[in-house]
């Protein structure tokens, strides 16, 4: 557990990237990063991803749609999910 978690380290989500959860096939977009406060650890970062499927049917998508950051990094270190960045560039107009 301690390389994976050395692993996730170096897992830095942004905004639009996407995740695949490779067990079901479904495809999540990362939307929102939330703070929360824990009692027990001081700062918790919950995402907000929208989730699709192969159907197409809202109700068959399993996966919630508020993950906790190091637990969504874990899965990703540990094959669960891939995770592919969106790399973002801003054009300007001269």
């Amino acid at each position: 557990m301690t390389k994976l978690r050395d692993k996730a380290k170096y897992v830095k989500f942004s905004v639009g990237d996407m995740i695949i959860d490779l067990m079901i096939g479904s495809i999540g977009v990362l939307i929102r990063r939330h703070r929360r406060i824990d009692i027990v650890r001081d700062d918790v970062y919950v995402w907000e991803i929208i989730w699709s499927s192969e159907s197409n049917k809202p109700y068959d998508v399993p996966n919630s749609r508020y993950m906790e950051e190091e637990g969504l990094k874990l899965s990703v270190v540990a094959g669960m999910y891939d995770w592919h960045r969106i790399e973002c560039s801003i054009l300007t107009l001269s």
